[in-house]
């Protein structure tokens, strides 16, 4: 939350959730590639079909919207889970196929999904409060490469081993 109060935005608990979602997203992918830039609208994606799935009429949605806005480490933990993914799959997903058939590939992929959870949560856990991360920063970009390069180490490096 720090790199947008940086960049004007103030208020942020009575931001309309769409206009967060979007502010987070911008903030992310400043200065970044155009891959960058598709992972994290992909996981951006992906954390608002989490957050409005079995949402039956407007005001349900609007509803799971306001909650998720008041719990925004939550869905920055989320986002930050998909987009670890999403770079993963870039990376490595067509290898996988290739490798092991898409089936295999797709188990690889959750199995790495359940350790970046757990990656993220031992973070949240050391760090307390992963709103205060400048994710757009080198912070933020230290701890997704972290991240990344532990996920690759397990479910890429020890491939020849399984």
């Amino acid at each position: 939350m720090q790199a947008l109060a940086e960049r004007g935005f103030s208020d942020l608990e009575n931001l309309p959730p769409e206009r967060l979602a979007i502010a987070i997203a911008d903030v992310l992918q400043e200065n970044s590639s155009y891959i960058i830039e598709i992972e994290l609208r992909e996981a951006l994606s992906q954390v608002f079909e989490k957050i409005c799935v079995k949402q039956d009429d407007l005001a349900n949605l609007e509803i799971a919207l306001d909650n998720a806005a008041s719990d925004i480490g939550s869905v920055l933990t989320q986002l930050f889970e998909c987009y670890i993914i999403e770079r993963f799959k870039t990376n490595h997903g067509e290898h996988l196929a290739k490798e092991h058939g898409y089936e295999a590939a797709d188990k690889i992929v959750n199995a790495a999904r359940d350790f970046v959870a757990a990656e993220l949560a031992f973070e949240e856990t050391t760090r307390h409060d992963l709103t205060s991360v400048d994710w757009g920063g080198r912070e933020g970009e230290g701890i997704v490469n972290a991240i990344l390069e532990r996920t690759v180490a397990v479910y890429i490096d020890t491939e020849g081993s399984r």
